[in-house]
């Protein structure tokens, strides 16, 4: 009994182990994987029973972890990791499994830099393009720290790496050099160069399995814009400069920038001789009114490439001026006696032409005579500029001065509104220009020679004064008049005796005292005023007085008055009476 038990036994589970089987189709010998997935293989379970995959966690199947055939995706953060898959079969008492471990390298990434090639193709490495203005292109690509870097020129003919000077390279951020640009003519467009990386230092024994990543950079070296500013300068002062651009033609210059720097524009016209676009002939003047004789052209460029070129700065010399050669003899006395005489510059062959002679004198002629002071008489003069075969000509005008000239003028530097007969002295300033000799005419008879004078009018009365001048050439000037209107001291001696009119002390110097009689009722009002006229104390009294005898004293100190001799002017009623009073 017991023995059949135990055969029957072994005929079970010999009978289930037949049925479900787990079976990896994957190659032994391929236990190396770039990148993060690899698709994995296994037999069908067969009828009866199931079959899934499991795998390092965070695993991802596709399409799912039951299918036989199914792509397997694993995260890792260091640059290698291990990963075991395992492939399990059971009926749902019993269960089988078969496994892999397979080793996974993160793949490379090269990324050349440069912006992505239109027509990029749809498989294999990537192509990217970049346009650097000269010979020299700093490489700069974007990598993920995995595998081994290599640059290669295809195109060994004039083209290196500058740290190895080869055309191969293993520094990333190495330097191309070339010595053909690529916007010469007959050149190719660009040039490619081929960005590598591999891993290949990768060595599972007795494997090797290279994970490469390629990239393709195409480069456009173009020419940078070179030249100079051609220059020819005004042939004459204050005329037109010729100014274009002299650039390299392999520079294939299409833009053109100037600055002028306070130049007008007075005519422009494109060159002719020259393919470049926008390349312009300009003629260009500069105000000449000041003493400014250099003046400033800066230029910039750029081609289609968008290359520029560097600040081009010239400086353009004005001719120096050409004065005719002049003779002045000056008029005087304001007389039309003047003459002016032109003289040839042989050296300029230079020639004169009058504008506007007097009448009866020839416009040809070297000289012109009998002129009169203040009148510009015009003269165009033709001379030789630098260049041999172009004259210049120009107009001048000469205005004749009058050595002679005087004008006799002056001043009255006194208050003839307040000039008293016998007391106020009128002080005269005299302004004449270019006097030598004077005659002051005051009106009353009396005449001074002195340069400045003052003068005292005796009797009141209305006073027409002037002066004549006398230049040292002889020449006469007569001033304006002025009209003095000169006052008297309307009270007769004997009027004041009745007033009993009396100032002490006089000379005074701290105190005035001032008295006074009326027979009757009236009005008083006195003033101060200095020597030359002007009012300086107004209503020193002022007042409604009755009969009697009247006293007054004034503090000096309150008057603000200065050392000097001053006039009292009492007005009682009608009567006007004027005293000298002298302050020490």
């Amino acid at each position: 009994m017991r023995l059949i038990f135990f055969v029957s036994l072994l005929i079970y589970f010999s009978s289930l182990k037949a049925q479900c089987v787990s079976l990896i189709n994957h190659n032994e010998w391929d236990s190396v994987q770039c990148g993060s997935s690899i698709q994995l293989s296994a037999q069908d379970p067969r009828v009866g029973c199931t079959g899934y995959w499991s795998g390092p966690t965070g695993t991802v199947f596709i399409p799912d972890a039951n299918s036989a055939i199914i792509t397997a995706t694993i995260s890792f953060v260091t640059n290698t990791k291990l990963a075991k898959f395992t492939w399990t079969v059971t009926d749902g008492n019993i269960s089988s499994s078969d496994s892999i471990t397979i080793h996974f390298y993160k793949m490379p990434v090269a990324n050349s830099g440069g912006n992505l090639w239109v027509d990029n193709p749809v498989s294999g490495s990537e192509i990217k393009w970049d346009t650097i203005c000269g010979n020299r292109y700093s490489l700069h690509p974007n990598l993920n720290g995995v595998g081994v870097l290599q640059w290669l020129a295809p195109y060994t003919s004039n083209i290196h790496f500058a740290n190895t000077y080869t055309n191969t390279s293993p520094w990333p951020t190495d330097t191309v050099i070339v010595g053909l640009n690529n916007s010469d003519p007959g050149n190719p467009p660009y040039y490619e160069f081929y960005l590598q990386m591999d891993n290949s230092q990768i060595n599972v024994a007795p494997f090797s399995h290279g994970c490469i990543d390629k990239d393709t950079l195409r480069i456009t070296f173009a020419r940078i814009p070179t030249g100079n500013i051609f220059i020819r300068p005004p042939y004459c002062y204050g005329d037109t400069a010729l100014i274009t651009p002299d650039f390299d033609p392999l520079g294939q210059p299409s833009h053109f920038t100037w600055d002028f720097h306070g130049g007008t524009v007075e005519s422009c016209r494109p060159n002719s001789s020259t393919l470049y676009p926008n390349d312009s002939i300009y003629l260009i003047v500069w105000d000449t009114t000041g003493i400014v004789m250099e003046h400033t052209v800066s230029l910039v460029t750029n081609n289609p490439w968008g290359c520029y070129s560097q600040l081009i700065t010239d400086t353009i010399f004005e001719p120096t001026p050409v004065y005719p050669m002049v003779s002045i003899d000056p008029t005087t006395c304001m007389n039309c006696n003047g003459k002016i005489m032109v003289y040839p510059i042989d050296s300029l062959s230079t020639s004169y032409l009058w504008v506007n002679p007097p009448d009866g004198q020839s416009s040809s002629s070297d000289s012109l005579v009998n002129l009169c002071s203040g009148y510009p008489y015009n003269v165009r003069f033709r001379y030789q500029s630098w260049s041999p075969n172009i004259f210049c000509t120009d107009t001048i005008s000469l205005v004749l001065p009058d050595t002679g000239m005087i004008t006799a003028s002056f001043a009255i530097d006194s208050d003839t509104g307040h000039v008293i007969a016998g007391l106020t002295e009128v002080f005269f300033q005299n302004t004449t220009i270019n006097g030598q000799l004077f005659n002051w005419h005051f009106g009353d008879g009396t005449i001074s020679t002195a340069s400045n004078v003052s003068h005292i009018y005796q009797t009141n009365g209305t006073y027409s004064m002037y002066l004549i001048a006398w230049s040292s050439f002889g020449c006469e000037s007569i001033s304006d008049s002025i009209i003095i209107q000169v006052e008297s001291n309307s009270v007769e001696q004997n009027d004041r005796d009745k007033f009993n009119i009396s100032i002490a002390p006089n000379p005074f110097s701290n105190n005035l005292k001032l008295s006074f009689k009326l027979q009757s009722y009236s009005e008083v009002k006195a003033d101060i005023i200095n020597s030359k006229g002007q009012t300086v104390i107004q209503s020193l009294i002022d007042n409604q007085c009755e009969s009697g005898n009247h006293f007054f004293e004034f503090n000096t100190g309150s008057l603000n008055l200065k050392p000097g001799i001053y006039f009292l002017k009492m007005k009682i009623n009608e009567a006007i009476y004027h005293s000298k009073i002298v302050m020490e």
